[in-house]
């Protein structure tokens, strides 16, 4: 499967765009739309210039990429998923990463075809740098939300 423009389209909205090189609340170097690394798997470094959109989305789109590899291989080979189910997940393993993900009770019972059982614990990730945070608080319903539609 292939994250959709609904997808793509949640990832954008809450991770914000940015230019220029900063620092998430987590602590984490980043660029365009929340990513950590350039479009060649590289690290985006401190001091990177500034870039335009089209970049940040060959960014977003390289992360991406390695985000439904893993949910493929952690979720799809067990347990079958919604278009909005595999969107939601992108969106969450791209935000918590995909070691998070692979470690998540969320994966866990994706994996055992327990969807609502998902659905129920997904607001557990609405922390950033030990603190809960409203705006993670709202991109976990939205994600919810996604996941629990049709589409």
């Amino acid at each position: 499967m292939k994250i959709s423009s609904r997808g793509l389209e949640i990832i954008q909205h809450f991770e914000g765009w940015s230019a220029s090189v900063y620092k998430c609340q987590s602590g984490y170097i980043t660029q365009g739309w929340g990513s950590c690394y350039d479009n060649r798997g590289l690290p985006i470094s401190p001091h990177a210039d500034d870039i335009d959109k089209v970049t940040g989305e060959s960014y977003l789109r390289y992360a991406c990429r390695h985000v439904e590899e893993a949910i493929t291989r952690l979720v799809l080979t067990r347990a079958q998923l919604t278009q909005g189910m595999f969107d939601a997940s992108c969106s969450l393993a791209y935000n918590i990463g995909t070691g998070a993900f692979a470690r998540s009770t969320i994966r866990q019972r994706l994996a055992r075809g327990d969807y609502y059982g998902a659905a129920d614990i997904w607001w557990q990730f609405r922390r950033g740098g030990g603190r809960i945070l409203p705006g993670l608080v709202r991109r976990r319903a939205a994600e919810k939300e996604l996941f629990l539609s049709d589409g």
